[in-house]
């Protein structure tokens, strides 16, 4: 296969780019949380449920959030999240202990592009 700039010049047929996230978009992933020492906190996928959410609308799935934009469907992601951006000094006690960071994975399930007003969203393609 030609170099995507050369297929261009060349006036060639391209394959299409896979849909990529932005803000607005709804989002159903499966996801990963563990402390940095491998202790697992939550499974979505071991539990069988994937979690929904519109990105950039949700501050309380903000790792999530950041992570999930750019990504197009079937891509993973693998992050550290410093204590400011998961549970801060507090923690949640007893489950997650104070100033904890996270490593947390996710996979792209599902993208919905907002459609113009009177007319029905459906998932990018």
């Amino acid at each position: 296969m030609l170099p995507l700039l050369v297929a261009v010049a060349l006036g060639l047929p391209q394959a299409p780019q896979a849909p990529r996230v932005n803000l607005g978009d709804r989002v159903t992933i499966h996801f990963t949380a563990s402390l940095t020492d491998g202790r697992n906190l939550a499974d979505s996928e071991r539990r069988g449920l994937p979690y929904t959410f519109v990105v950039g609308t949700e501050p309380l799935v903000r790792p999530f959030d950041l992570l999930v934009r750019g990504m197009a469907v079937g891509e993973e992601k693998v992050s550290d999240v410093a204590e400011e951006e998961a549970f801060g000094a507090g923690g949640v006690p007893p489950i997650v202990p104070p100033h904890a960071a996270l490593k947390v994975r996710i996979k792209l399930l599902r993208l919905v592009r907002p459609a113009p007003p009177g007319v029905e969203s459906r998932d990018a393609e």
